[in-house]
């Protein structure tokens, strides 16, 4: 068994490993403030597997998971049940050899997930075994318990925030000229597009519901050919309302979109939680959410306004009522939630739950 010791360096690997992570700085920015806790990070090779596990017996102490389906789902049924019986397999193996496990749970589920009962059958057991589970918002507990089962501890933090990640937003009105914008209210979908967001469904909805005073920019990278069914010809017949910018977006390009516009939409059917939320917030930008439980924590009424996503009126009542608030105060209202979800915050938690971990015999 690895025992902890005061003078012992607590080491962690990540699956995913940092390397494949590189479009989402979340890794990154929590390696980075885990260090400052004395958690040393080490890379691995992505094979979660026997080999790996009696290689690093002395070298690491704590495994934690963050999107887990990487490691038990294949291409076909056949291949995604041997490799759950794989998974299902090393995750006690683990735990006998010493490791402890954690878990960030970022979704319940895969946003686009076949085949449920695989996912059912590898979450189950990761959450029994595992020695803590991470979550971003109070009522996780009580949906994963229902889901899942277990006694697992659960860790409360923040999801951290991206203020100093990325530039800041600039100057509104040169990027505006820039884009051709004027004084029109800009609503903002902004990611990496796929299909759970129904990017093009929301694209419909904007030219039905939302105020003639108000233009839509879509910027991000299409993930999948479904994501944006039709999304092309929508913009074309909008009168220019519609505005697309579907390319990946450079890091340094990315504050350019936020200074255009009034707030973001994060047009989600359904979510777990959302690192566009805290990115929107760190921008200073007010949002327009889904009435979900993680959203319902974090959006106040005056960084936000919520709407039941199955209801067309609710929407368009979202849609008018985001353009009463105070810009520049609900702006400030966004960027006090984001220095509340300090990455220094996020680390000391899960540095602490390392910590317990490996004082349990």
């Amino acid at each position: 068994m690895i025992e902890e010791k005061d003078h012992q360096q607590i080491t962690v690997t990540f699956f995913p490993p940092l390397k494949l992570t590189t479009g989402n700085p979340y890794n990154k920015l929590l390696i980075d403030s885990l260090a400052k806790e004395g958690i040393e990070t080490i890379e691995n090779n992505n094979r979660f597997n026997l080999s790996f596990l009696l290689r690093n017996r002395k070298r690491v102490s704590i495994i934690h998971f963050h999107w887990p389906s990487i490691y038990y789902k294949g291409r076909s049924p056949l291949q995604s049940l041997s490799r759950t019986i794989r998974f299902c397999t090393l995750l006690p193996l683990s735990r006998i050899m010493g490791y402890r496990i954690f878990w960030t749970v970022h979704n319940l589920y895969p946003h686009e997930m076949i085949r449920v009962l695989h996912h059912k059958i590898a979450r189950r057991l990761l959450v029994i075994l595992s020695n803590g589970l991470f979550i971003h918002f109070k009522g996780a507990e009580g949906e994963i318990r229902r889901e899942f089962g277990g006694n697992t501890k659960f860790y409360l933090i923040p999801h951290g925030n991206y203020i100093g990640f990325y530039d800041k937003p600039m100057e509104r009105q040169s990027v505006r000229e820039m884009l051709d914008l004027k004084d029109e209210f800009v609503y903002l979908i902004f990611g990496r597009f796929r299909a759970y967001k129904d990017v093009s469904v929301s694209a419909k909805r904007f030219l039905l519901l939302a105020p003639s005073n108000s233009i839509l920019l879509i910027a991000g990278e299409p993930r999948d050919k479904s994501s944006l069914q039709g999304l092309e010809d929508i913009a074309d017949a909008s009168g220019n309302r519609i505005r697309l910018f579907l390319k990946d977006i450079p890091d340094n390009e990315l504050p350019l979109y936020f200074a255009a516009s009034d707030c973001v939409w994060l047009s989600y059917r359904r979510i777990f939680t959302s690192g566009n939320l805290l990115l929107s917030y760190s921008m200073k930008k007010p949002v327009i959410a889904p009435d979900a439980p993680f959203f319902r924590e974090m959006v106040t009424p005056s960084s936000g306004v919520l709407y039941d996503p199955n209801d067309d009126l609710s929407l368009q009542h979202a849609l008018l009522s985001i353009q009463g608030l105070d810009r520049i105060k609900a702006g400030e209202e966004a960027y006090r939630i984001a220095l509340e979800c300090s990455w220094d915050k996020v680390a000391g938690i899960t540095a602490q739950a390392y910590r317990e971990a490996l004082r349990e015999d």
